[in-house]
């Protein structure tokens, strides 16, 4: 539930991907940037072997460094894992094959709108447009995946995929008692996780000093907000860095199962343990239900300042996370 002035907004369940979609579409700007242009086309990447797929959009963000985005709408309740990497596949093998073809459609959208065409000629400082985007179409481009529900089966998914992946969340609430004409939407706008992005760098040196002192468990890459680490033998179980939309920074442990018996009934376990895993980390933890997931955290309240203790608090409640809650899960999730 969300409440917004005092009125409670309830969490919309989209009826299809075609729902959400149209979600992305009215929202594009909002979740892309300012300095983006959303391609609302289906146009198809298709391998020389005639293998192709159609993604759901296409972006460009007309920043210092220009990138394209390959963009996929996508429903948690759906077989997420074996969809994301499947269609990747696809994408890899059509994007060269068919770049003259995204090239042309782009132009062809961007020539067309006045606005869209004095944008791109102002950001880029020439009239050339298209040796602009012939010249952005010939780098790889990255995946944008909007979803309703952010999983740990997503988290999987991305954490394999070649090409360079952000996810946006873009959990949709709809005023009680009403329609969902009357809506508000919570989600963090696309983030490009350059390199050069602070808190990207925060995490892999995290994660980095964490695997100098367990070399034996490896932790994810380090995503635009968050790195995880699988509890081993516990599916849908993971410790993970996150950074919270407020700012501050939690060491956290989630229970993502599909089924919300099975992450409850593993939490409540858990609270019934609490003082003896607050003894173990050394620290006051927080258990909370998060819709049909469940999480037990610590974290530094927001604003965090990106300095060395805040690395090392990291890297050391993260061993103590993992090193009192393995042996644990192990006993009570066989």
């Amino acid at each position: 539930m969300l409440l917004i002035d005092g009125v409670k907004y309830e969490v919309w369940a989209p009826p299809s991907e075609d729902a959400l979609e149209q979600m992305v579409k009215e929202h594009a700007q909002d979740i892309f940037g300012e300095e983006a242009i959303y391609f609302d086309v289906k146009q198809k990447l298709k391998a020389k072997s005639g293998v192709g797929s159609i993604p759901d959009g296409y972006a460009i963000i007309l920043a210092d460094k220009p990138q394209w985005y390959i963009v996929e709408v996508e429903l948690s309740s759906h077989p997420v894992f074996e969809h994301i990497v499947s269609q990747m596949h696809k994408f890899m093998a059509g994007v060269k094959n068919s770049r003259k073809e995204i090239v042309d459609t782009f132009h062809e959208e961007i020539i067309k709108n006045q606005l869209l065409k004095a944008m791109v000629e102002s950001r880029t400082g020439s009239p050339e447009i298209y040796k602009f985007l012939d010249s952005l179409v010939s780098k790889l481009p990255k995946l944008a995946i909007i979803i309703e529900e952010e999983t740990d089966e997503l988290r999987e998914a991305v954490d394999g995929l070649k090409l360079e992946t952000e996810v946006v969340e873009l959990k949709t609430f709809v005023k009680r008692g009403a329609d969902i004409s009357e809506h508000a939407h919570l989600f963090r706008p696309l983030e490009t996780g350059q390199p050069g992005d602070p808190i990207v760098q925060f995490l892999e040196e995290v994660r980095k000093r964490f695997v100098e002192r367990k070399p034996a468990i490896k932790p994810t890459k380090a995503f635009t907000r968050f790195c995880f680490i699988r509890m081993k033998g516990h599916k849908s179980v993971h410790t993970e860095w996150l950074f919270w939309r407020n700012g501050g920074l939690g060491v956290e442990l989630h229970l993502e199962r599909g089924s919300r018996e099975e992450n409850i009934r593993l939490f409540k376990k858990l609270e019934s343990m609490k003082s003896e895993l607050e003894k173990n980390i050394g620290q006051p933890l927080t258990f909370k239900e998060w819709g049909k997931r469940a999480r037990v955290y610590v974290g530094k309240e927001s604003p965090v300042e990106l300095k060395g203790e805040l690395k090392e608090w990291a890297v050391e409640t993260m061993i103590r996370f993992y090193d009192t809650f393995q042996p644990i899960l192990d006993e009570i999730d066989p």
